[in-house]
């Protein structure tokens, strides 16, 4: 992939809607997406944050310092889900930290297969 082109990925829109009822679909999808993951991520923040504790010594003011970042990025990452009106972007933290080197899904995929 060349720099500055996104990765897209391709939603295959099902035969017999038209484009207006896959955008339709997508928007509902994605906004019960958004429900599930305010459910979601407090347990993993508190995973997240659990960890810097006991591997990296992040005390109670590391830590929040740590929360409110995440939540500033988590929140803008929400408002650009809720707002977005294509069905093709990508997710905006991997895609940026692949651009530092870190691919978090190829992390994952060394993990599984350990």
């Amino acid at each position: 992939m060349s720099k500055g082109k996104r990765n897209r990925q391709h939603h295959a829109r099902p035969p017999g809607i038209t484009n207006e009822q896959y955008r339709a679909i997508r928007k509902e999808v994605d906004k019960q997406i958004l429900a599930a993951d305010q459910e979601y991520s407090l347990n993993f923040a508190a995973g997240v944050l659990w960890a810097l504790h006991v591997e990296f010594g992040f005390g109670a003011g590391r830590l929040r310092r740590m929360w409110d970042a995440y939540r500033k990025i988590h929140d803008e990452l929400r408002e650009y889900y809720e707002l977005r009106d294509d069905a093709d972007t990508c997710f905006v933290c991997r895609e940026q930290l692949k651009r530092i080197g870190v691919d978090v899904e190829e992390w994952d995929k060394e993990e599984r297969n350990d």
